[in-house]
C-alpha cells in the first residue's frame, strides 16, 4: 500500500511537472507569473455541512455585497490545505472521484469565479522568452456575458452566515444540485469550436486526473454525476484554480510596476 502511494504521488508531480513546462498557463517559480496566492491564515473548522439546508439566492456583486464575510469563508482553503499545486490537484483528482465535501466544492466554485471580479486579470504578463519582456495572458477575460452568467448563480446560505456558493453539487458523492448553476457552470467552460486549445487542454488534465480509460469509461456510462463534477473540475481548470489557487489579493507583475 505504502508503494501504491509513492506512486500516485510520483505520477502526480510527474505530471504537474511536465504541465508546467508545456501548457499555455505554465507556472514561474512558486506561484502563476510571480502574483499573490491564498495566505494561511488559521481558522476554525466548519462542521459538514447538511444539502438539505435551506438555501436563498442572492445575486451577489463583486465588491460592494455586505452579505460576504471574507474571513469566514477562507476558512475552507486553509482547513483542506489548498495553498500549493499538489494539495489543488489532489483536491481535483478527489472531487472527480466524489471523495470530499459537496458544499466545500460549491464554496470553491464561487471564490475562484468572485476573484476574477474582485481582482481583474493583467492583458499581458511577464516572460522573459518574448522580446517585449511580456506576452498575451491565456487566463480567461471576463465579458459582460460571463459576468451575468456568475453572479446569476452566485448565491449564498443564510444558516451559515452568508457563505457564498455556487450550488452545483450535494451529498451523497458529490451529486448534481441545482440545474440552474450547474448549467451555468457549463456556459462558463472554454468553446470547443472558438477556444479549441482550452477547452482540450481541460479535457487533457482530466485524463491525467483519473486516467483516460477511467475517463472513458464514466463518459460512455452517462452517469449526471460523474458529468456534473468533470463539469466543475473543467471549470476550475479553465478559471487557473490549479495553477493560482483562490487569489485574494490585486496582481501586482514586474511590468505593471514599470
Amino acid at each position: 500500500m505504502a508503494a501504491a502511494l509513492f506512486l500516485d504521488v510520483a505520477q502526480a508531480w510527474s505530471v504537474l511537472s511536465h504541465h508546467r513546462s508545456c501548457h499555455p498557463k505554465a507556472l514561474h517559480g512558486d506561484s502563476y507569473f510571480g502574483w499573490e496566492l491564498t495566505s494561511k491564515a488559521p481558522c476554525p473548522g466548519r462542521q459538514r455541512r447538511s444539502s438539505s439546508t435551506k438555501i436563498s439566492y442572492l445575486h451577489l456583486h463583486s465588491r460592494d455585497n455586505s452579505e460576504i464575510d471574507v474571513d469566514e469563508i477562507s476558512c475552507v482553503v486553509s482547513r483542506l490545505d489548498l495553498t500549493d499545486r499538489f494539495s489543488r490537484w489532489r483536491f481535483l483528482q478527489r472531487l472527480l472521484e466524489a471523495e470530499v465535501d459537496a458544499m466545500d466544492v460549491n464554496e470553491i466554485l464561487y471564490r475562484t469565479l468572485k476573484s476574477f471580479l474582485d481582482y481583474p486579470r493583467p492583458d499581458r504578463v511577464p516572460d522573459e522568452t518574448f522580446p517585449s519582456g511580456t506576452r498575451d495572458n491565456p487566463s480567461p477575460k471576463v465579458t459582460p456575458r460571463t459576468r451575468a452568467i456568475m453572479e446569476k448563480i452566485f448565491c449564498a446560505d443564510e444558516t451559515t452566515g452568508g457563505v457564498g456558493c455556487v450550488l452545483a453539487l450535494r451529498e451523497p458523492e458529490c451529486t448534481p444540485f441545482e440545474k440552474e448553476a450547474l448549467a451555468g457552470i457549463g456556459q462558463l467552460l472554454p468553446d470547443p469550436e472558438e477556444d479549441e486549445d482550452a477547452h482540450r487542454s481541460g479535457w487533457d488534465l482530466v485524463m491525467e486526473l483519473v486516467g483516460r480509460e477511467t475517463v472513458k469509461s464514466n463518459e460512455q456510462g452517462e452517469s449526471e454525476g460523474w458529468r456534473a463534477r468533470c463539469d466543475a473540475v473543467r471549470m476550475l481548470i479553465h478559471y487557473d484554480f490549479l495553477n493560482d489557487g483562490i487569489v485574494e489579493k490585486p496582481f501586482v507583475t514586474e511590468h505593471a510596476k514599470e
